[in-house]
């Protein structure tokens, strides 16, 4: 029988997985223009390649290392509480200026990269 999960200052509310691709003009093409499906987030760099697409059915692409994306309540104190216990904090907890949401990001031993977000209220 598995241990049980010890107590956790984690507030889960959504999530979704970010996918990998090398060309998300080509990626954008086939789900928004050949399924269907709606992306209602595409950031692009200085140059104009596409970096990041999202949509509203929890399905993103990014053209970097995929991950899993988890929207939480109570930010700050699970970020306090993953320093203090020693995680790996790859990315400080901060204003992300293409989602407007404050996060922060971890990775575990095997290199998996989980971002936590908060939705910050307009």
């Amino acid at each position: 029988m598995p241990e049980a999960a010890t107590s956790s200052l984690l507030q889960y509310r959504n999530s979704w997985t970010v996918l990998s691709a090398t060309d998300l003009r080509k990626t954008l093409a086939f789900y928004r223009d050949e399924l269907g499906l709606p992306f209602d987030l595409v950031v692009t760099d200085a140059t104009g390649q596409i970096t990041y697409i999202g949509s509203p059915l929890n399905l993103h692409f990014t053209t970097g290392k995929p991950y899993l994306y988890m929207v939480v309540e109570g930010i700050e104190a699970l970020y306090d509480d993953y320093q203090k216990k020693g995680i790996n904090i790859i990315d400080t907890l901060k204003r992300n200026p293409y989602t407007g949401m404050d996060e922060f990001a971890i990775q575990d031993d095997y290199g998996n990269i989980t971002r936590f977000g908060r939705d910050i209220p307009e």
